[in-house]
């Protein structure tokens, strides 16, 4: 008995996704909508709500329908590239972590664009309101640094180690550099090596990622 679409598994589902020769491709991207938009329009919601809807002219609906329909567009564009960089397949709870992520990612881009000016700012300083990465997605993109930066390094780079804890404590864990120099290994390297880690390991991303990674994390 042929199995239906509503039916089948995460992997299943993102196989197919990502496979444009695919005959059930559309079919796949229509489960995919149907499955997920509903969770992703409530991230987006809640992160708005969060943010003060009231310092826009723009009617809630519209910025809503906005910012989902660009989370789609991040998902669907190079063949689906974002879904090919998840990892764990078998675990929609983690899947719904990243695409949280993503979304609030996202909602924070656009609400600086449409919010009045300071309406942003009034917030950024509260915990709370950071669009964090969520933490069911964490390994996912902790595990995906480590190796593009290990492979990106190569043998002969020195403190590359160094650089990928230094790395994943400012983009995994929000990290300032004043929080990272004050850590007992790094209270010798100083605020400028610092910057460079950071600096260096966000444009080895990018070239590598064409901008994916970019999009989701807001590098």
């Amino acid at each position: 008995m042929t199995k239906s679409f509503k039916d089948i598994s995460l992997h299943e589902l993102l196989e197919i996704c990502t496979d444009e020769s695919s005959a059930n491709h559309q079919s796949a991207w229509a489960e995919f909508i149907h499955r997920y938009k509903p969770y992703i329009y409530k991230v987006v919601q809640n992160r708005y709500l969060a943010w003060g809807q009231k310092s826009t002219d723009i009617t809630f609906a519209d910025i809503i329908d906005d910012i989902v329909n660009d989370v789609f567009l991040i998902l669907f564009q190079d063949g689906g590239r974002a879904l090919q960089l998840f990892n764990a397949r078998n675990s929609d709870k983690a899947f719904r972590g990243y695409l949280a992520t993503i979304a609030n990612r996202l909602t924070k881009r656009k609400l600086t664009k449409y919010l009045i000016p300071g309406a942003v700012h009034d917030v950024a300083d509260t915990s709370e309101q950071q669009p964090g990465i969520e933490k069911e997605a964490r390994w996912q993109f902790f595990d995906y640094i480590v190796n593009r930066i290990r492979k990106k390094s190569g043998k002969n780079q020195k403190h590359t180690e160094r650089d990928i804890l230094i790395f994943n404590l400012y983009l995994l864990e929000e990290f300032t550099r004043e929080m990272i120099e004050a850590q007992p290994l790094f209270r010798n390297i100083g605020h400028r090596v610092v910057d460079n880690v950071l600096m260096r390991n966000k444009r080895k991303l990018d070239r590598d990622d064409e901008n994916i990674l970019r999009e989701i994390l807001d590098l």
